[in-house]
């Protein structure tokens, strides 16, 4: 890789990892046929995670939990009732809340020493 493009990649990736949602045009080419694809990637603040375009998750904030997602124009979240999980998912004893309505997204309270999604590191 040329000392440009070991630039111009590290610059791209300094980017996303500043940038709360940002669009990251690629240009491709496919059955002779050259065009752009946008890429949409956003930075959660609270979080300090990197989402794809569509992806949702649910995260801490302040005193509540919200569900949110990475849409064309930036992150969009709103508060979300939670309960306690059907099936254990956090390890070292952490706590397992899931979204009421959406039982797959669930979030991991970790004891002190523990972090990660499932209390894992």
């Amino acid at each position: 890789m040329s000392l440009r493009r070991t630039f111009l990649f590290l610059s791209l990736v300094g980017a996303i990892a500043t940038l709360q949602c940002t669009e990251l045009p690629v240009r491709v080419k496919r059955s002779g046929r050259e065009g752009q694809l946008r890429i949409v990637k956003c930075r959660d603040p609270f979080t300090k995670q990197i989402y794809n375009q569509r992806e949702s998750w649910l995260r801490r904030a302040k005193e509540r939990i919200e569900y949110c997602r990475c849409e064309d124009n930036g992150i969009s979240c709103h508060a979300v009732p939670i309960r306690g999980c059907i099936k254990p998912l956090c390890f070292n004893g952490g706590r397992c809340q899931q979204a009421l309505y959406s039982p797959n997204f669930f979030i991991c309270f970790c004891p002190p020493g523990f972090t990660g999604k499932y209390c894992e590191i």
